[in-house]
C-alpha cells in the first residue's frame, strides 16, 4: 500500500496523515441505525472491492437504504450508487487508481436527479 500510494499520490508526504486518520476510527464503533443511514442528506458514492472484507450483501444493503438499487430506465439514475471493483479490497484499491478515478469523477461529473 505504501510504495502504491508513493508511487501515484499527487501528495506523497501525507500519507502519514492518512494513516493517522485511519488509525483513529474507533473500534468499538457499532454502526448506524437504518435510519441514520436513510438521514444522509449527501449524494453516496458507495466503493468495494469483490475480494473486500466488507461483504457485498452488506453494500448493497446500504446502497438500498441510500434509495439506490432501483430500475433506473423507469426512475432515473438515483443519486446514490454502488461500485465493485474487481480484484480488489479496499486496501490493495489504491493500486487501480486509474479505475478507481474514472469511476469516481464519473459520478461526480454526472448531473445529480433533479438537476437535468
Amino acid at each position: 500500500m505504501e510504495q502504491d500510494y508513493l508511487a501515484k499520490s499527487p501528495h506523497p508526504e501525507r500519507l502519514q496523515t492518512l494513516l493517522d486518520k485511519l488509525g483513529a476510527f474507533d473500534p468499538g464503533f457499532a454502526g448506524w441505525s437504518d435510519e441514520e443511514i436513510r438521514a444522509i442528506a449527501a449524494p453516496t458514492l458507495l466503493t468495494v472491492g469483490d475480494c473486500d472484507a466488507v461483504k457485498l450483501d452488506h453494500a448493497v444493503e446500504f446502497l438500498r437504504l441510500r434509495g439506490g438499487d432501483v430500475n433506473g430506465d423507469f426512475t432515473g439514475v438515483p443519486a446514490s450508487q454502488l461500485a465493485v471493483f474487481p480484484g480488489t479490497t479496499h486496501f490493495n484499491g489504491l493500486g487501480h487508481t486509474d479505475v478507481v478515478r474514472q469511476v469516481v469523477l464519473t459520478y461526480l461529473d454526472a448531473p445529480m436527479p433533479g438537476q437535468g
